[in-house]
């Protein structure tokens, strides 16, 4: 093949094996990846020309390349907490990525404080060991997605009506003419409550969209049969801390 001066251009088509962990970052280790193209004797002198330069591979969780949906659901009677509905939900599980929480409470006991809402990441780091052949669980980290409330007291002598009334909801007795707590009365948008609509139903309801962590906390999940010395788990949850 005998080039004249100026400009070429060559198609050509690269497949990446299914196994290649991708591009990753972390406080763990590094993959990265270079891709490097040379023509050989088309430099001065018959010289090699070689161009490099990074390439960031990204894996897809599905086999057709499109969103992957996420459901959690929660109906069930607690012990403490009587009736209660939860699910979170998104149609695209991705870093960063929008959930929609949804929470109704409709009876909630007359001796129950609810102090706080709070939607977590569980995220967990398993490093291979090749001298011993085995995998290594790192300290899981637990990012916070979004919450509404106070936590849990610290100490017992804290533990009083005027810290419940900072929640998002409240023994009877606790406040005058409603159970909604500071924290809920302060984002009405979010938290309503039920009696407005149902009068057998005194509770309240918790509408709310997060947003998952970005790049920089949140990495992506490692895909089963990846090749590589370090991967990542996720688990998502929702927690309501409580006091009687």
């Amino acid at each position: 093949l005998v080039l004249t001066k100026g400009v070429h251009d060559f198609e050509f088509h690269l497949i990446v094996p299914a196994w290649v962990p991708p591009y990753e970052r972390c406080r763990y280790g590094r993959t990265h990846y270079t891709i490097t193209a040379t023509v050989r004797g088309a430099g001065k002198n018959g010289r090699d020309v070689t161009v490099s330069r990074d390439l960031v591979l990204v894996q897809q969780q599905t086999p057709e390349s499109g969103p992957l949906a996420f459901e959690l659901t929660y109906n069930d009677t607690h012990e403490s907490l009587d009736n209660m509905t939860v699910a979170l939900t998104g149609v695209s599980l991705t870093v960063a990525g929008v959930l929609h929480l949804s929470l109704v409470h409709p009876t909630p006991p007359p001796m129950l404080n609810v102090l706080m809402v709070r939607v977590f990441v569980e995220q967990t780091y398993e490093l291979y060991c090749t001298r011993t052949g085995t995998w290594e669980a790192m300290p899981v980290e637990k990012l916070k997605v979004w919450e509404l409330g106070v936590p849990a007291p610290r100490k017992r002598e804290m533990n009083h009506a005027l810290y419940w009334e900072q929640g998002v909801w409240t023994a009877e007795g606790v406040q005058r003419g409603t159970r909604l707590g500071k924290a809920a009365r302060s984002d009405v948008d979010v938290v309503r409550p039920l009696a407005g609509d149902v009068p057998s139903m005194p509770g309240y309801c918790i509408k709310k969209a997060v947003r998952l962590p970005d790049h920089a906390r949140l990495r992506p999940s490692t895909m089963q049969g990846t090749r590589t010395r370090l991967r990542l788990s996720h688990a998502i949850g929702v927690e309501v801390l409580f006091s009687r």
